[in-house]
């Protein structure tokens, strides 16, 4: 039996896990000029990477989640700003074949259910094609655009 938050804790350190997993594949423990804050954990990014939010919160009006531009290396991050449920997925069918299998080989197509204000999901773009990322909250239908540039 789980214990109450269980739930949230296992899903942060998941995606302490995999930003971890990746920056230590792409060489990232070296210095740098940013950090990353999970829970207790910090994560150090290389100098050139830059992070990118994306705040989460339930709206009707569907008005657009955000358009971000980003460089291979730098980082997404998803935050919920609200108590509401948010599923992030990239949306397959309109990413270009490289795209689609970067995403598909790291990982990272589609986060985890974000079930409570301040849950993250980090999507980490070292070895990002160049390209246009089209992705959606599932749950409030709400979509965004990544657009990676070279």
């Amino acid at each position: 039996m789980r214990k109450p938050g269980a739930p949230e804790r296992v899903l942060r350190f998941g995606a302490l896990l995999l930003t971890v997993a990746a920056l230590t594949a792409c060489g990232g423990g070296g210095s740098s000029a940013h950090e990353l804050r999970l829970d207790s954990q910090v994560v150090r990014l290389p100098r050139s990477a830059h992070i990118h939010d994306v705040a989460l919160e339930a709206d009707s009006t569907g008005q657009p989640l955000a358009t971000v531009h980003a460089a291979p290396g730098d980082v997404v991050r998803f935050t919920a700003r609200d108590n509401h449920t948010h599923a992030v997925a990239f949306d397959a069918d309109a990413l270009a074949p490289d795209a689609r299998a970067f995403l598909e080989r790291t990982a990272q197509l589609s986060g985890p259910p974000l079930i409570s204000a301040g849950a993250r999901w980090i999507v980490n773009l070292d070895g990002a094609p160049p390209g246009r990322y089209p992705f959606r909250c599932l749950s409030h239908d709400r979509r965004g655009l990544l657009i990676v540039g070279s």
